[in-house]
């Protein structure tokens, strides 16, 4: 990146570069209460990078719905209010999918944040270094109450990259679940 401005005002904002983190700070005070738009001028072709999650300092990873790859026509990401979830998955074809990083391999207890009017009752998998677990979904009674259920455990022997995909089995009233996150969770 060579430069960064505000489209409305052409002064160049702070650029501070940490490691693999860029930070650009824009005014408190916004030029345009609507839309502001940060202008970056780079040189070349812009190269795309899949968001990979990676361990926090506990050991854990935590996949979050707002930057999990969705496999589908139906499924969609939801944001706003208590929303922050995949959801309207009517569609049992349809699957969600992250990419994440491990440094500390080891045993890890995988958890679901998940929302489901009703009784729940839908069934899926998780599939995670070439293991599947099974679960059902639980009711709550609401698309936006949320309870965090422990599905299963699944090692990971080495340090590296890997994929956790979450698949419906059988689709059991309106849709699947809403799903906040996926976390897993080092076994101590």
């Amino acid at each position: 990146m060579t430069k960064a401005y505000l489209l409305a005002d052409k002064t160049s904002l702070e650029v501070r570069r940490d490691g693999l983190t860029t930070t650009i700070a824009v005014p408190a005070e916004s030029s345009d209460p609507i839309n502001t738009v940060v202008v970056l001028e780079i040189v070349g072709e812009p190269k795309v990078v899949d968001i990979q999650a990676v361990q926090d300092a506990d050991g854990a990873v935590v996949l979050r719905a707002a930057v999990a790859k969705i496999d589908g026509d139906r499924a969609q990401y939801e944001s706003g209010g208590a929303k922050d979830n995949i959801g309207f998955w009517t569609s049992a074809e349809d699957s969600v999918s992250w990419n994440f990083t491990v440094a500390r391999p080891g045993e890890f207890e995988i958890e679901v944040t998940q929302a489901c009017e009703g009784d729940g009752g839908s069934t899926y998998v998780v599939d995670v270094a070439g293991k599947d677990i099974e679960a059902a979904v639980k009711g709550t009674g609401n698309w936006d109450r949320y309870v965090t259920e422990k599905i299963g455990a699944v090692k990971l022997d080495a340090a590296g990259e890997y994929t956790l995909k979450v698949v419906p089995r059988k689709l059991v009233g309106a849709a699947v679940m809403n799903l906040r996150s996926v976390r897993l969770v080092p076994v101590r």
